[in-house]
Formats: structure tokens, sequence, C-alpha cells
């Protein structure tokens, strides 16, 4: 966890994305009509009405 916080620091003081620095994943909704995921680490389940994917941290 010590190596994620100096990294974050890091990235605020370069004014780098976080998304990118930290390598976590970044989703972005466009209205109710698509979602965009970057770097996911694989989908683990689709439905309908659900899509499960792989991170490395998040909920």
């Amino acid at each position: 966890m010590k190596s994620y916080k100096a990294r974050e620091s890091i990235a605020e003081l370069l004014e780098f994305p976080k998304d990118i620095m930290l390598d976590t994943s970044k989703i972005t909704m466009i209205g109710n009509l698509q979602i965009l995921v970057e770097n996911h680490k694989g989908i683990l389940s689709i439905q309908i009405k659900k899509c499960a994917l792989r991170l490395d941290l998040g909920c």
C-alpha cells in the first residue's frame, strides 16, 4: 500500500492521469447507451443487464 500512496503523490505532483500512473481501471459512461471500460483485466461474465469484469482495485 505504501508504493500505491507514493505513486499517487507523484501522479498529483506531475499532474499525470491517476488511472495511468496507478494502473487502475477507467470507466466512462455515455448516457444510458454506452459504457467504456479501460485497463480491465478480463471479462468474467456478460448478461443482458450485467457485465462482470476482473479489476485490480475497486469494488
